[in-house]
C-alpha cells in the first residue's frame, strides 16, 4: 500500500490502525517530514527512509520512506542522486523469484515534468522489474482540478 502521510508523527495514531486492521506487508510513505533526529517505529516492520536536505526548521515537508515486515527478504537500496523527485528504495527477494525494486515517490508539485522524468528513467536502471507507487503530483481537469 501507499499513503502520502503528511507527516508521519502527526498521524502514526491513524496508521497504526490502519496496519492493525489490513496487516499490509509493505508500506509506501511520502510526506513523511522527518528530520534525522526524528525516529518512527512501527512493531513488526523495518523502516527505511530518505528525510529532505535543507528542511525548514519551523515547517518541514517532503521526504518519504517504506515500512516492509520484518520477515519479508529484502534490503535498502541507497537512493541515487535525484535532482526533481525524493525516493526511498529497497529490493524485495522472493524465493524463487526474481528481485523487484520497490520505490516510495514524491514529487513535488513545483517539479517540472520535462526534467523529473530524468530521475524516473533512472531509477529503473536499478533492475528489470520496478514499482513506483507514491505521489505524484499528477493533476488532471477529469478528476475535478483545475488544471492537468
Amino acid at each position: 500500500m501507499f499513503w502520502n502521510e503528511n507527516g508521519i508523527l502527526s498521524r502514526r495514531a491513524e496508521l497504526q490502525d490502519f496496519i492493525n486492521k489490513h496487516s499490509p506487508d509493505i508500506i509506501l510513505l511520502q510526506e513523511t517530514p522527518l528530520r534525522p533526529s526524528k525516529n518512527s517505529y512501527f512493531a513488526n516492520f523495518h523502516c527505511y527512509r530518505t528525510d529532505r536536505e535543507n528542511q525548514n526548521i519551523h515547517k518541514p515537508n517532503g521526504g518519504t520512506a517504506i515500512l516492509i515486515k520484518n520477515h519479508l527478504p529484502h534490503h535498502h537500496i541507497p537512493t541515487p542522486q535525484l535532482f526533481y523527485i525524493e525516493s526511498t528504495i529497497i529490493n524485495l527477494t522472493l524465493p524463487k523469484k526474481d528481485p523487484i525494486i520497490i520505490i516510495s515517490t514524491y514529487i513535488p508539485p513545483s517539479s517540472d515534468p520535462n526534467f523529473f522524468t530524468l530521475d524516473i528513467e533512472n531509477l529503473m536502471q536499478l533492475g528489470p522489474y520496478c514499482i513506483f507507487g507514491g505521489d505524484f503530483n499528477a493533476h488532471n481537469k477529469a478528476w475535478g482540478l483545475n488544471n492537468n
